[in-house]
């Protein structure tokens, strides 16, 4: 199946569904490797649209490797906002692989106790400056952690983030 979208004043047609999840799908963007794209779930699609609208004009050009931030909204053929671009997390695994030693060797074998120590200081970075944006994680679990192999994380579901702007209040 492949769906027509408009993302960055260009169309494209995403066809490789890469996740899925409660709010939307995530499909690779066919011409940005380093992007994907979520599609909202149509039950939610206006209340996603404003929040996502409004955490670029938060977020705009001060966008962090931290956390996969949108980088630009996803429209369908009637101009209606049904998602938006990411950052890929890339050459990365969930944090999960950490948590246990069959895993962790496996997954990561060149870490020992100050690599772990490493990874849990960037989370605490990662969540620091998430914090500094004016966001709050409401939902915060080892699920939407991704470590790389030199221990830099990146957190994902920003859209779910609650944050204020313009008056209003985004919950998570």
């Amino acid at each position: 199946m492949s769906i027509n979208v408009r993302c960055a004043g260009r169309f494209i047609t995403l066809t490789k569904q890469i996740g899925s999840g409660g709010e939307g799908d995530v499909y690779q963007h066919p011409t940005e490797p380093a992007q994907v794209i979520k599609l909202f779930k149509e039950s939610n699609r206006r209340v996603k649209a404003e929040k996502v609208a409004a955490m670029l004009q938060l977020v705009g050009e001060q966008n962090t490797g931290f956390a996969t931030f949108p980088l630009s909204l996803v429209m369908n053929d009637a101009a209606m906002v049904v998602g938006y671009a990411m950052p890929k997390v890339m050459q990365s695994e969930p944090i999960n692989d950490l948590l246990s030693n069959q895993m962790r060797k496996k997954t990561f074998p060149d870490s020992d106790y100050r690599f772990l120590v490493r990874v849990a200081l960037n989370t605490a970075r990662a969540v620091a400056t998430i914090h500094k944006f004016g966001c709050v994680i409401g939902d915060i679990n080892s699920s939407g952690i991704f470590v790389s192999q030199s221990g830099l994380v990146t957190l994902i579901d920003a859209d779910s983030f609650q944050f204020s702007h313009g008056g209003r209040v985004f919950p998570c």
